[in-house]
């Protein structure tokens, strides 16, 4: 079985094209299986590859002694297998946020991109697998996202320097790895509890899904996310040679759109660019919805000759004429 498994994760490293060989990593593990799981995975292949591993935990301190045994687990593991580990303790302020999922995800994030670009590495890898996919779908679907969102995580995101290499693999595969190598690891017992949205998705519903109503409910929805990201490849390519006379980039960053040239565009392909240039000022299109699309719509196409202003989520819309200049406000 650990061979089978071996076998089957080198695959996909070639399938996806992650590794060429040399890559310096920054590894997130927690102590749960999934991240134990991707460590001894990447430790099998790390010479054919010669990766070079920088293990990174996080310690929230929300689970009082349970927290303190995941970062004694963590340092063990690291010792055993004579791997550099650097650990972040955080306290402060967690509980001060309205979202407490949502809040831990980003921290986590930013803290690994701050230890990949100080030390210099080439990559952030993380343990997400073929379930938390599955879990971010239905989660994206019920807050209404669109493309961006369905079509779920990357397994190679090149833009954010981040590498998901178990995430072709279920939770299933990892912990029979783990069993059949005799490698033990941390049980968060609050993943059994329905607090957080994933969670509930992840206890009741998907349960509910397969047993009801299809039983290969994950592989459907998995294939569909793949399919989304090509879709969504395509669509990048499509809109990048669209904006080229359309959108031009100043160096303040604001951008100028000729207002002609976007009305003569299919209406899909001026969606896809208006939320093209929200992602690029933001850096994302969190609460941004369909009906900012039309307001910005609206302005495109009033005939006013005055100049018309126009702000929303922190962007201001000034329009003049057959130019509308987009600018972050600076709050």
């Amino acid at each position: 079985m650990p061979n089978k498994i071996i076998k089957n994760f080198k695959n996909f490293i070639f399938q996806e094209e992650l590794f060429s060989g040399g890559e310096k990593l920054v590894v997130g593990i927690s102590g749960g299986a999934d991240s134990v799981g991707l460590v001894k995975l990447l430790l099998a292949i790390r010479e054919k590859f010669d990766l070079q591993l920088y293990l990174v935990h996080i310690n929230y301190n929300l689970r009082g002694e349970d927290s303190k045994g995941d970062e004694k687990f963590v340092r063990d593991f690291a010792k055993k297998y004579q791997l550099d580990l650097e650990v972040i303790d955080y306290t402060e302020g967690i509980k001060k946020s309205e979202n407490l999922e949502e809040y831990l995800r980003d921290f986590r994030y930013e803290q690994f991109e701050k230890v990949r670009v100080n030390k210099n590495f080439d990559w952030t890898v993380t343990a997400h697998h073929q379930d938390d996919q599955i879990e971010t779908f239905l989660i994206n679907l019920f807050r209404g996202a669109g493309i961006d969102g369905l079509k779920g995580m990357l397994v190679k995101n090149s833009e954010r320097k981040i590498i998901r290499p178990v995430l072709g693999f279920s939770k299933k595969d990892i912990i029979q790895f783990l069993e059949t190598t005799n490698q033990n690891w941390r049980e968060d017992h609050t993943n059994k509890e329905n607090i957080f949205l994933r969670n509930k998705i992840r206890n009741i519903l998907v349960p509910i899904i397969e047993q009801e109503y299809s039983s290969n409910f994950k592989q459907i929805i998995t294939g569909m996310t793949v399919q989304l990201q090509e879709y969504f490849s395509l669509a990048n390519i499509i809109v990048d040679k669209s904006m080229i006379s359309v959108v031009k980039k100043q160096k303040n960053g604001s951008f100028v759109v000729n207002v002609k040239k976007y009305l003569e565009l299919d209406t899909g392909l001026r969606a896809l660019i208006f939320r093209k240039i929200i992602r690029e000022m933001k850096g994302e299109l969190k609460n941004v919805s369909r009906g900012n699309y039309f307001e910005f719509e609206k302005i495109m196409k009033s005939k006013k000759g005055k100049r018309q202003i126009m702000t929303m989520n922190n962007i201001k819309f000034e329009k003049v004429g057959n130019i509308l200049i987009i600018n972050l406000i600076n709050i």
